[in-house]
């Protein structure tokens, strides 16, 4: 599943899509932001409640392709009770959250390797699936 337009869509209109589409995975990209500009690095958060194991299992391999390609430090992961696109979808499901914009070292990072966290995710998401 992909997005077709510029479209905004609310989190519940995301997670309703993904549930009448069926995938396997759903994957959900972000860049994190803090008051705290010190706070940096790579996260995904995963699905609790429906699918957990395959939801963690995904998000580990993710993470650590994030991590290994773009350079982020490793916050690693996050179980995920009240994200309403995590909780409400029907799959495995994962959000990411590719370095804080609000530290400078992670927005360079953000800038300048957007091919490598997109080849990180990719990565994840295959080793995912030979698992």
């Amino acid at each position: 599943m992909k997005s077709m337009s510029d479209k905004t869509l609310s989190p519940k209109a995301r997670y309703k899509d993904a549930n009448k589409r069926k995938p396997t995975i759903f994957v959900s990209i972000h860049h994190n932001a803090s008051h705290f500009p010190w706070k940096k690095g790579a996260t995904v958060l995963y699905a609790s409640l429906h699918h957990e194991r395959a939801s963690r299992s995904l998000a580990k391999f993710v993470n650590d392709n994030v991590v290994k390609q773009a350079g982020f430090k490793n916050r690693g992961l996050e179980k995920s009770t009240n994200l309403i696109v995590l909780k409400h979808t029907k799959m495995p499901a994962i959000l990411t959250e590719t370095g804080y914009m609000s530290n400078a070292g992670d927005l360079d990072c953000i800038l300048d390797k957007q091919n490598d966290i997109a080849n990180g995710i990719v990565k994840g998401i295959k080793a995912y699936f030979m698992r």
